[in-house]
This record gives structure tokens, C-alpha cells and sequence, in this order.
């Protein structure tokens, strides 16, 4: 009996002391500023995600452009200007 009467109250006791927790409510202050933490944490983020994207889509597309250029390029020249273009270094 002497088990279960201290089982028992070990059991109150650790009930009773996560009651006691009691969290105060946050002030507006407080809550603007978590949000604006978590808005500027998402804002790096998909700014660097955005920067990333950037940069290999320029890699692509910056060739294919500078290729139809090149391509416009040698069919409104004369042979002798094909020439030089397709000679120079890159």
C-alpha cells in the first residue's frame, strides 16, 4: 500500500508541476517582432534561391542569345567579315 501511496503522490507532484508552467501572453510588440524575424528569415532565403535561379538562367540564355546574334551577324555580312568573326578569340 505504501507503493502505490507514494506512486501516487510522485504522480500529483509531476502533474501538478507541468501545470505551472504558465506562459504570459505576448505583447503586440513581441509578436511583430517574431513575425518580422520569421518574414526576414524567408525573404534571404528565397532572395538566395532567386539569386541561384538568376545566375543559371543567364548561363543559358545568354548563349543562345549571343549564338543568334552571331548567327544574324554572318548571314547580313560578306565572306571576308565571316571571316574575321569566326576567327576571333572568345
Amino acid at each position: 500500500m505504501s507503493k502505490l501511496t507514494i506512486t501516487g503522490i510522485a504522480i500529483a507532484l509531476m502533474l501538478s508541476a507541468c501545470n505551472k508552467e504558465v506562459k504570459k501572453p505576448l505583447s503586440k510588440d513581441e509578436i511583430q517582432r517574431q513575425i518580422d524575424s520569421i518574414a526576414q528569415a524567408r525573404m534571404r532565403e528565397l532572395e538566395r534561391d532567386a539569386q541561384k535561379e538568376l545566375e543559371h538562367r543567364i548561363k543559358i540564355e545568354v548563349k543562345v542569345k549571343a549564338d543568334s546574334i552571331l548567327q544574324e551577324k554572318l548571314k547580313s555580312s560578306t565572306p571576308a567579315q565571316i571571316d574575321s568573326a569566326t576567327n576571333q578569340p572568345q
